[in-house]
């Protein structure tokens, strides 16, 4: 099992968000988080590589409660992708290339072809990689966010709407190449109708608790 999260509640400073939460994640699922604006999805997401200690209960990743992880190693593990990704300065082939300089990413390396591979599946040409950072569109740089990360090869990618600055066209090829073609497993946020028509398997905020609509849907119904 890749996540086990037991939570008695979940909170954001003093602000309660989430109660009595029960939710298994294996390893290459994909699974979308759905929700009112400011009900706490993103706070959950953070919750998943400790950016986020303002909980109580227990969260295992790989069977080991997350905190007994360092931090660094965990997020190498399970990258998060946020709305609106910080990519420096520089080229677009710098910022891709930028979290090589970290120590728990020493040794690794990313394949020109892979690269190529993976903007053209995200719908970008390959003459970005020479473009300044600060010339891209929104919709840009959320998808460069994505190349970086899937190119190092994490467990889990968290998505914090990563298709808000996205036409639905688009929006559609990034949320197929990531769900046929991923093999990690996908945490997503998003109120982008097409991500929400295409992920089997959502959980939905409501009155402070996270409801499994797969199981909801099963539950057959009582006939008078």
């Amino acid at each position: 099992m890749l996540y086990e999260i037991r939570l008695n509640k979940l909170q954001y400073e003093d602000k309660l968000l989430l109660r009595n939460v029960s939710l298994d994640i294996e390893a290459g699922e994909k699974v979308l988080i759905v929700g009112e604006t400011g009900c706490g999805k993103t706070s959950l997401l953070h919750t998943l590589n400790l950016m986020n200690p303002g909980y109580d209960g227990c969260i295992k990743f790989h069977g080991e409660p997350i905190k007994a992880h360092p931090p660094d190693t965990l997020r190498a593990r399970v990258i998060e992708v946020m709305q609106e990704p910080v990519l420096g300065d520089g080229s677009v082939r710098q910022a891709i290339e930028y979290p090589l300089r970290f120590h728990v990413h020493r040794g690794k390396s990313f394949c020109n072809d892979r690269i190529r591979e993976l903007l053209a599946a995200l719908r970008l040409p390959d003459g970005i990689l020479d473009k300044p950072v600060d010339t891209l569109s929104g919709g840009e740089k959320q998808r460069v966010a994505l190349v970086r990360a899937m190119l190092l090869e994490p467990e889990a990618l968290l998505l914090d709407e990563p298709s808000s600055a996205l036409d639905q066209s688009v929006s559609a090829q990034v949320a197929d190449y990531l769900l046929c073609c991923w093999d990690g497993a996908i945490i997503g946020i998003s109120h982008d109708p097409t991500w929400q028509r295409k992920f089997t398997h959502t959980f939905t905020f409501a009155d402070k608790r996270l409801l499994d609509e797969k199981k909801l849907q099963s539950i057959p119904e009582v006939t008078q």
